[in-house]
């Protein structure tokens, strides 16, 4: 009994605690307070009895119970949807009758933005009540801290609620960036925290060709200063007045047999009469951010099978290699070669260039098949801007901002809901009898 008393919640059930409901406090009238038949309906969520008492006058918006909340308040409280929207259909927020959503706890300090996000269920039909509030919400409400210093969507990226951050993320980007760039409020920080953190990466194991088929002597120049047979140049890097810093030779049935990326740009190009180098051959220019060092490891992957990279702690040059490995599709284990380093050196790192990371990865999913080949780098690029937005983004504009953290809220969610399966056991050696 003294607990229920404690609780302002319990104080609108009738005939416990406090004033109970329907009687009068001191100087205010019972119509204010309601009936008994009022806030009973609205806690077992009979929405005909409401609306019968809102068509008769005996449920109006501005109605409080002992404990001094509306009828939308324990609408919102009880997960009665049906009413909540009701409520909000018969006083339209911002007229004179109307609900009012400032309406906060007054112990907590809880807004209705709040208490939406803190239901034990979050459905569709609650989605529909968040939209409305929040659509009708002056902007300060956003802003709002209850006495424990959370925002609204700290809670909502506490609890995991993906959709009232992508709802906000997609319809409120000068508001939400706002909330985003709080430092001590920080709620991205908040659902990094909540989640998951990134699985280790599985490495393919990269298997060198026979030694009979010693294809990479095919890059060696012969006598003549000739490299026999071959029908590629790619144009690598870039020189201090803008060209390709240097150029690389190479045979067409070898690349395109690694990338399907080169097979369709070399079927479009034409041979070209290249004086210096003797040949005919199609020109390729390589993506201007990928370098000579990094182009030149990936040849050399293709031609033997073997990776054999010595810049495996340099950032900045892993993120080249994984630009060629999105950019061109270049085989599995090279990709989770350059997931692998940069599941390392990413925590390492500045957040910038987990940004780098994450975009390159955001290119990736837009070819379905790709989808996950970059799970990996995607997972914990995103986990580091999510850690990180509260600073990273300050100087940034609003609507890239929340484009780039809602792609980031999605691997989260995907993180979440589809865990990375357990690498399997190794299987058990048997020893056998004499």
């Amino acid at each position: 009994a003294v607990a229920a008393r404690d609780d302002a919640m319990s104080r609108t059930v009738p005939g416990i605690g406090g004033l109970g409901v329907g009687r009068a406090a001191p100087g205010e009238s019972g119509g204010r307070l309601g009936s008994p038949r009022l806030w009973h309906a609205v806690h077992i969520g009979d929405v005909d009895a409401v609306k019968e008492l809102v068509a008769s006058g005996g449920c109006t918006a501005r109605m409080r119970d002992a404990s001094e909340h509306s009828v939308l308040w324990h609408a919102i409280a009880f997960e009665h949807a049906a009413i909540a929207n009701h409520m909000l259909d018969e006083f339209p927020p911002g007229s004179a009758e109307g609900v009012d959503l400032e309406e906060t706890h007054h112990r907590r300090g809880d807004s209705l933005l709040h208490l939406l996000c803190q239901g034990k269920s979050f459905g569709s039909d609650m989605a529909v009540v968040f939209k409305r509030v929040a659509t009708a919400a002056p902007p300060s409400l956003f802003q709002h801290k209850n006495h424990h210093g959370l925002t609204f969507l700290q809670i909502a990226a506490a609890s995991l609620n993906f959709w009232v951050l992508t709802f906000v993320l997609r319809n409120f980007p000068s508001l939400a960036k706002g909330l985003i760039c709080m430092r001590e409020n920080a709620p991205m920080k908040n659902l990094a925290d909540a989640i998951p953190r990134p699985a280790p990466p599985r490495m393919s194991t990269a298997e060198s060709f026979p030694e009979h088929f010693q294809v990479a002597e095919l890059l060696q120049e012969d006598d003549s200063g000739i490299v026999p047979y071959a029908d590629v140049a790619f144009d690598v890097g870039v020189d201090p007045q803008g060209r390709a810093a240097c150029r690389f030779l190479a045979h067409r049935v070898i690349i395109v047999s690694h990338s399907p990326v080169l097979f369709e740009e070399l079927g479009k190009l034409p041979l070209a009469e290249l004086p210096r180098e003797k040949i005919r051959a199609a020109v390729v220019r390589i993506n201007p951010k990928i370098s000579q060092e990094v182009w030149r490891s990936v040849l050399q992957f293709m031609y033997t099978g073997a990776i054999n990279i010595a810049f495996g702690d340099d950032v900045e040059k892993v993120v080249e290699l994984l630009r060629a490995c999105v950019l061109y599709k270049l085989p599995k284990p090279i990709a989770e070669f350059a997931q692998s380093c940069l599941y390392t050196l990413l925590p390492r790192a500045p957040p910038q260039v987990a940004l780098q990371v994450f975009s390159l990865c955001l290119r990736s999913e837009d070819r379905a098949a790709d989808a996950d080949a970059f799970r990996c780098a995607r997972e914990a690029s995103a986990y580091i801007l999510l850690r990180s937005a509260h600073s990273l983004f300050e100087g940034a504009q609003a609507g890239e901002v929340c484009k780039l953290l809602e792609r980031a809220v999605q691997s989260a969610e995907h993180a979440v809901f589809n865990p990375v399966a357990p690498a399997p056991a190794p299987p058990e050696e048997h020893v056998g009898r004499d």
